[in-house]
């Protein structure tokens, strides 16, 4: 691989090696080595642009710090075949732009250029070379002879195959072997959830189990789940096996008033969400003439008591109504004196006929 040295210097690129000429459609097999000489081009990351006449590629370059005292980061890649298919003069730009939009780039600068391949000695062709059809039908010749082999090796497998089948069936023939059942021993074959070595060993092999179907009867079986504990294996995510442990949990009694236990709310009074217990909120309506209602005592005229009774007190203290007595100021009680008389309905009146003496 042809390797062209470039330099970066006050943000200006030139060639450093002695040819800088690349040969047109030598893909791959070129590529530039790159010095910087500023520590701001590992601050950034750094991108190459190749331009040519007629195409332009622009490729990520990762930079590398170097222990030198004029140099301080140097970059290595293969030169894009795009700008080596055509001849003429290719510029090499340097740009190096931050996630803020900062940014510094070289000046323009043709270190490159490319050139055609020179002149090579075609040599004669045979005069016993195969024509164009010859080399078909040799190829086609190759192809059926393949083919044939193919066909016999497959043929040799089935006769193998039926061979030794044909061979066992007679061995078992031959010693009487029944077939395995439950209640008698036998020959077996391996089948679903069984492993065999190389050497006849039988094995448990792993049983594929749906997980999600797994948890959904766990959950289905939360109540048999809580009450037992199982050991359970698995292999690289798929369930092997599970052995119950047995009854780790005793019955939980119903709570009384004198134990623990289990509870189940009502959700009337007693809620219970994602399995925190709460309390409903109750709120006493304020009571009305045709509402159930809480009241609140003046504390004069109605109290209550420590026992929440609740009682009238007349103002005066002693559970009733006290009557003030009447005066030209305040309606009242009065006593029916001489001269008047009182009916049976409470009216007043002025009783002439018992009266000693009217003034007018």
């Amino acid at each position: 691989m042809q390797t062209y040295e470039l330099l970066v210097k006050n943000r200006a690129v030139r060639g450093n090696s002695p040819d800088m000429t690349l040969v047109r459609t030598s893909v791959g097999i070129d590529q530039i080595h790159v010095l910087f000489d500023n520590p701001e081009w590992l601050d950034f990351p750094i991108t190459v642009t190749f331009a040519s006449k007629n195409d332009m590629v622009t490729k990520s370059l990762m930079v590398s710090s170097v222990d030198s005292d004029e140099w301080v980061a140097e970059a290595t890649m293969t030169i894009p075949w795009e700008v080596i298919d055509e001849t003429g003069s290719v510029r090499v730009t340097f740009q190096g732009t931050d996630a803020n939009g900062n940014h510094i780039i070289t000046a323009k600068g043709s270190p490159l250029s490319v050139e055609e391949a020179g002149d090579v000695e075609q040599g004669s062709v045979p005069e016993d070379a195969p024509a164009i059809d010859q080399w078909q039908q040799a190829y086609a010749d190759a192809m059926t002879a393949v083919n044939n082999a193919a066909s016999l090796v497959a043929n040799l497998q089935n006769q193998l195959d039926s061979m030794v089948s044909n061979a066992v069936a007679e061995v078992h023939d031959a010693m009487d072997i029944p077939t395995a059942s439950e209640d008698t021993a036998g020959v077996v074959k391996v089948g679903s959830g069984l492993t065999m070595s190389e050497d006849g060993v039988l094995s448990v092999g792993t049983v594929p189990v749906d997980i999600s179907s797994t948890v959904a009867t766990a959950i289905a079986n939360l109540s048999l789940l809580a009450k037992y504990a199982f050991d359970s294996t698995f292999n690289d995510g798929t369930f092997a096996s599970a052995t119950l442990r047995g009854n780790m949990i005793p019955e939980v009694p119903i709570a009384t008033e004198d134990s623990l236990g289990i509870v189940r709310p009502d959700n009337t009074s007693v809620t219970i969400d994602n399995g925190v217990i709460s309390a409903i909120t109750y709120t006493l309506p304020v009571a009305t003439n045709s509402v159930l209602g809480g009241i609140i005592p003046d504390g004069t005229t109605v109290v209550v008591d420590n026992n929440g009774v609740l009682s009238a007190t007349g103002g005066g203290g002693d559970g009733g109504y006290l009557l003030p007595k009447a005066s030209r100021e305040q309606l009242g009680g009065i006593v029916v004196g001489d001269g008047l008389s009182v009916d049976e309905n409470g009216v007043v009146s002025i009783d002439i006929a018992n009266a000693d003496e009217m003034m007018f």
